[in-house]
């Protein structure tokens, strides 16, 4: 009878992934899901769109702008 491995013990088995995007982007070096990365590049991707419409409204009140020029 063979004794039962202990899985704390034992050396993790890291599985291959067949895909090519995750072998590409190197997911299981950076510790990485593909999900997060989606969600991770929608954030980015709102908060720049958010960033492009609220911007020009800014500087627009900014107070440097409704001072006489220098010149």
């Amino acid at each position: 009878m063979a004794p039962e491995s202990d899985p704390l013990t034992e050396p993790r088995k890291v599985v291959e992934d067949t895909n090519a995007n995750a072998k590409f982007f190197q997911f299981d070096q950076h510790q990485a899901k593909l999900s997060t990365e989606i969600l991770a590049g929608i954030t980015t991707f709102v908060t720049m769109a958010y960033i492009l419409v609220v911007n020009p409204d800014i500087l627009s009140n900014a107070i440097f702008l409704q001072q006489p020029k220098d010149f």
